[in-house]
This record gives structure tokens, C-alpha cells and sequence, in this order.
């Protein structure tokens, strides 16, 4: 009983005070990019870029980005995974899950990750675009009955290496085009979005002509008859 307090208490006052710390050491600006990033819907392929442009410093920004960010999404995949039950007892909280749980199955359904576990939540949080974060993926895994250890790591580790590769990106483009440097991180951000987009039409696409096509084989097959 005490483990579970201490699981369900501690997380938000952890993420609290290192939000506060970050705050103390590296200013306000920082501690804003880490709250908005928190909350919906900025995601990585806003926030990031952004930060590393505000801090300026090559591979020193890029480290501190990656960090914070992994950090912020590692806080909440523990808090939601090693609590999803406790949390739908908790009257308006729990309605809020509720629906994320209804649209985590939606993302089940529609990625297929059934069939690709780990490496498909993998994938799911690594892609840039809004309602793929921790929060979700942790959803997702509770959902499938993963490991907890294991589905934490997962999204761990793949907010570490989207965030790392959002911020070479961004760190390369603001070298290169040093004169258009808030250009190119609105035009990243706006990539970063089509491509996601894209992906995203193309699934759905693909998953209505499989539909199309297995109705056309039954009919074929009813006709047959």
C-alpha cells in the first residue's frame, strides 16, 4: 500500500522540483519549454528545435535538450504505467484517461501494434506528431498487457533518440543557414509535420483498400457459390 502511495505521490513532486531546478539553472525560458511541452498540443517538433535555438551552444544545447525532454517524457510513462489503475479511480482524472484509453485502442487498431509490441511502440513514439507521446504509448502498453519495466524503457529510450535526431537537424540547419535561423525552425517545424501527416494518410489509406479488398474477396467468394 505504501509502495503504490509513493508511486502515485512521488513522480508529479519529482517533475515538480525538477522543473523548478531547471528553472533556477537555466532560466525561465527553459522551464516554459519544458511545461509547454508537457502539455498538449506542442509535441518534440516544436519545443525542441526551439530550445535548441534558444540555447544557442552546438552540442552543449543539443545534450540539454535531448535530456530534458527524455526526462520529462521518462516522469510521465512512469507515473501513467505504474498507476493506470489507481488513476481511473480518481473521478475527473479517471473520465480524462477514459478517453485516452479510447483513443489509445483507436492507435492499436490503426498501427497495428498488436502484432509489433515493443519495437511498434517504439516506432509510435519516435514519429513527431501530436497524440504520440509518453502519455499515450504508456496507455497503449498497459492496454496490450506489456511488461512494465520493459514498455518503460521503450518509450524512454525512443523519446531519447527522437529528441536527439529532431535536434541534429535542428542544430545542422541553424549552422548552415545561420541568417534564417528562426526560417528554418518554423520550416522544420512545418516538415516535421507534413511528413508525420503524410504517414499518417498513408495507413489510413492502406488499411481501407485492405478492407476494400477483403470485402470484394468475400463477395467474389459468396458469388462463387
Amino acid at each position: 500500500m505504501v509502495k503504490r502511495i509513493l508511486f502515485l505521490i512521488l513522480p508529479p513532486f519529482l517533475y515538480i522540483t525538477f522543473v523548478y531546478a531547471v528553472m533556477k539553472f537555466f532560466g525561465y525560458y527553459i522551464a516554459g519549454f519544458l511545461v509547454a511541452y508537457f502539455l498538449p498540443p506542442a509535441g518534440k517538433e516544436s519545443v525542441v528545435p526551439l530550445m535548441v535555438t534558444y540555447l544557442k551552444d552546438g552540442l552543449y544545447g543539443v545534450t540539454v535538450t535531448v535530456l530534458l525532454i527524455t526526462a520529462t517524457d521518462a516522469f510521465t510513462a512512469f507515473f501513467v504505467i505504474w498507476n493506470f489503475d489507481i488513476i481511473l479511480l480518481i473521478p475527473k482524472v479517471g473520465k480524462l484517461i477514459l478517453k485516452l484509453e479510447e483513443k489509445a485502442r483507436a492507435f492499436i487498431r490503426e498501427y497495428e501494434l498488436s502484432k509489433n509490441t515493443y519495437f511498434g511502440l517504439f516506432v509510435f513514439v519516435f514519429i513527431p506528431f501530436q497524440g504520440t507521446g509518453s502519455t499515450t504509448a504508456s496507455l497503449i502498453g498497459r492496454l496490450l498487457g506489456l511488461d512494465k519495466l520493459k514498455l518503460f524503457l521503450t518509450i524512454t529510450s525512443a523519446s531519447f533518440t527522437s529528441s536527439l535526431f529532431i535536434a541534429l537537424i535542428s542544430i545542422y540547419l541553424s549552422e548552415r543557414f545561420k541568417d534564417y535561423t528562426v526560417l528554418i525552425v518554423v520550416g522544420l517545424v512545418v516538415l516535421l509535420g507534413l511528413i508525420a501527416r503524410s504517414i499518417r494518410k498513408y495507413r489510413i489509406h492502406r488499411r481501407i483498400l485492405h478492407e476494400a479488398q477483403r470485402r470484394v474477396f468475400r463477395s467474389s467468394k459468396g458469388n462463387g457459390r
